[in-house]
């Protein structure tokens, strides 16, 4: 009885770790004025946009940028845009990997992207709580591309999250009234990386109930009436007008 119990054990220990997603790709750290996020990369899933990714950190891209987007109970978007908004230039626009089998799940990071599919160049967003919707789907054939997850500080992004809102510099809305820095990217070396947990607590942090808008760039077109989302866009010096449904 006891070997049989031993068995089914196993058996469940082995359904649950081919369910678990495997990054173990480079990991960056990300300091900002609110505190330190680690995010892990998934460079075996998304080459390409990690590799894209990775060249802004190594070339001080984001040093001194802001999370210019935030959306309680949605996204927190930044990556483009320096704490007076002035523009940055990018490099040329990566291809969508948004059919690597990564979710937008809470606390994995993304592409922001315009309608077109491979539009994403430097910005990115962190999701605050599961949005499937963002997914790749047959049917709209193409998605968000998932490239990393945040395995510490995942508290920082959640009291960023909560943010006061409202129109800033471009944009008439959904930004930060305190401005919310990223102070300085680096990629950690193998040392630092083993010091580092491999999961974070995922407890939520309670927001007030609001409207949610997809990350996405430009031009997106909204999600469903009834989850009455729009979608997270790479934002240009123009502001994006997300449509929600009535």
């Amino acid at each position: 009885m006891k070997y049989f119990s031993n068995l089914v054990l196993l058996f469940l220990s082995a359904l649950h770790l081919s369910a678990t997603v495997v990054y173990a790709g480079p990991m960056v750290k990300m300091q900002t004025n609110q505190g330190t996020i680690v995010i892990e990369l998934n460079s075996a899933k998304a080459p390409k946009t990690v590799e894209n990714f990775l060249a802004y950190v190594q070339a001080g891209f984001y040093d001194n940028t802001i999370f210019h987007r935030v959306i309680s109970d949605f996204m927190i978007q930044g990556g483009g845009f320096e704490v007076n908004f002035g523009r940055k230039s990018t490099r040329e626009p990566v291809s969508n990997e948004s059919n690597n089998g990564l979710n937008n799940e809470r606390g994995t990071v993304a592409m922001a992207r315009t309608r077109d599919p491979d539009s994403a160049n430097s910005q990115f967003f962190i999701n605050l709580k599961n949005n499937l919707f963002l997914d790749y789907s047959e049917v709209q054939g193409t998605g968000y591309t998932v490239f990393g997850k945040v395995v510490k500080g995942m508290g920082v992004v959640d009291k960023i999250g909560l943010s006061k809102t409202d129109r800033g510099g471009p944009f008439p809305k959904d930004v930060p009234q305190t401005p919310m820095i990223i102070e300085k990217m680096t990629v950690l070396a193998a040392a630092e990386e083993k010091a580092i947990p491999k999961s974070e607590p995922t407890e939520e942090v309670p927001s007030p109930p609001m409207e949610s808008t997809k990350p996405t760039e430009d031009d997106e077109p909204s999600a469903s009436a009834t989850t009455r989302e729009t979608i997270p866009t790479e934002q240009t010096a123009v502001e994006t007008k997300p449509v929600k449904h009535k």
